[in-house]
């Protein structure tokens, strides 16, 4: 964010901008906190923006006054696109007070308006930290702003700005009537929907209050009934757009399939034990589900088949080890699918990944996770079978090389290991792998590991650190 008083002569050199994270060429604009005439101060929400790792709330670095939105919400605004503008305290008063008469000897250089504001971006190879996104909000007063002051008609000039007059006009409102409440006796956009509202007008009503004249039925053309509109197009937006590039890219590789179902009589006498012991005083094991348990499994499982727990390369010829478990949980949220991940799992217990994956499951309905929620991954899991269904054929997350997708509980009719039929709780799990880097006997090992984990918990804790 650049500051500039109310003087460019005296304009300090301008600071390098902030990043939005690495490799984001735009952001969606979800929705904007502020109107033109209203007062930010110092880390105020200003709106609300959407790229396709994260949706992030954009904050006021300084105290001043909104004079102009250059987007509208559901814009797709690019890397170095003006977002808004403020005006310092100075630069505000002076946009509100009456315009001095003209002289000869001012020079355009005195009135231009500050260079805007600009969205930018870190580089991949910037090796930029992708810590809180942030865009420069200009801080100067708009030649809108001192146009607004011309106002129209009789009687003294209204302050205001052209956004309101349009809405003005839109309700057929004098703004001679409203009572300002913006600062320094500016007519605010909240003025005149209170006055509508008051004197129920509505938006459109004004073209109605002037009588049309009168002319003849003959004087109209016949009417042509106009052809159906064609079916509009969804433009794909932010992590939709993001998940369908994604999907392209991950069909490419070459998937290698494995599936199996996992007996769950005792993870569930595991889990009602630790609900028990804990469920009192730890809210994570109050609302312990079977989630965390077999993200444990899954690390443990990860830690004997290490190879599971790689990257490839973007040359394709070359694998990359992780030392850390980061296991992501594919998630539906109310923006979409994302994958946020919980990272070490390897160094975590069943409750501190129980009270991680809660805090994740919180954000994401909220709309709230951030980049270093959504990056970092090594592995995912797809819990689909909350929704429904058994088997599934998960896609795998590139670059990573293997995902894991587990369906639904059901208590299905089976042997024991004495020939009588019982009643048995099962799970299914359906694994993909990258088939360029591991074999189907490498995947089938990992899985019958992981399912000895969850059917023999004891071995979880013989083997946990």
């Amino acid at each position: 964010m650049r500051h500039r008083p109310s003087h460019p002569s005296h304009a300090p050199p301008a600071p390098p901008p902030a990043d939005i994270g690495e490799g984001i060429k735009e952001v969606e604009l979800l929705q904007w906190f502020v109107r033109p005439g209203d007062a930010v101060a110092q880390f105020d929400r200003v709106c609300e923006v959407q790229s396709d790792k994260a949706t992030v709330e954009i904050t006021s670095r300084y105290d001043g006054t909104v004079v102009a939105l250059h987007h509208a919400v559901g814009a797709m605004v690019p890397t170095g696109a003006t977002l808004m503008e403020i005006a310092a305290p100075a630069a505000a008063a002076a946009a509100v007070a009456p315009p001095p008469p003209a002289s000869p000897s001012l020079s355009t250089a005195d009135t231009a308006p500050a260079p805007p504001p600009v969205l930018t971006s870190a580089s991949p190879t910037s090796g930029a930290a992708p810590a809180a996104a942030e865009f420069e909000l200009a801080v100067a007063a708009t030649a809108d702003a001192r146009a607004a002051q011309g106002g129209g008609g009789g009687g003294a000039a209204v302050l205001t700005t052209p956004a309101v007059r349009r809405a003005a006009r839109e309700y057929g409102v004098d703004l001679q009537r409203l009572r300002a409440s913006g600062p320094r006796g500016r007519v605010l956009k909240g003025d005149v929907e209170a006055y509508a509202r008051a004197h129920r007008l509505e938006r459109g009503a004004a073209a109605t209050l002037e009588p049309a004249a009168a002319c003849p039925l003959s004087d109209f053309p016949a009417h042509e009934p106009s052809p159906a509109p064609a079916e509009a197009l969804i433009p794909l937006r932010g992590m939709q757009r993001a998940m369908a590039e994604h999907m392209k890219r991950a069909l490419q590789v070459p998937h290698m399939g494995y599936c199996d179902e996992v007996l769950m009589d005792r993870m569930a006498a595991l889990r009602a034990d630790i609900r028990a012991a804990r469920g009192a005083s730890d809210p994570a094991a109050a609302r312990l589900s079977f989630l965390p348990i077999i993200i444990k499994a899954t690390s443990l499982a990860l830690a004997r088949h290490p190879i599971l727990n790689s990257s490839m390369a973007p040359c394709g010829t070359a694998l990359q080890p992780h030392a850390d478990q980061n296991i992501g949980v594919a998630m539906d949220t109310p923006r979409g699918l994302v994958v946020p991940n919980i990272k070490r799992v390897q160094t975590l217990s069943i409750l501190e990944i129980a009270a991680e994956l809660q805090r994740l499951q919180a954000e994401g309905a909220a709309g709230r996770l951030t980049e270093r929620d959504l990056s970092g991954g090594t592995f995912t899991l797809s819990n689909i079978g909350t929704i429904g269904g058994t088997y599934a054929s998960p896609v795998l997350l590139v670059p990573q090389v293997g995902i894991g997708a587990l369906g639904r509980v059901r208590t299905l009719p089976r042997y024991d290991a004495g020939g009588a039929l019982v009643p048995a709780p099962l799970m299914t799990v359906s694994w993909a792998a990258d088939h360029r880097v591991v074999d189907g006997a490498t995947l089938a090992r990992f899985s019958n590991a992981w399912k000895g984990f969850l059917e023999n918990p004891a071995l979880m804790l013989a083997e946990s650190r």
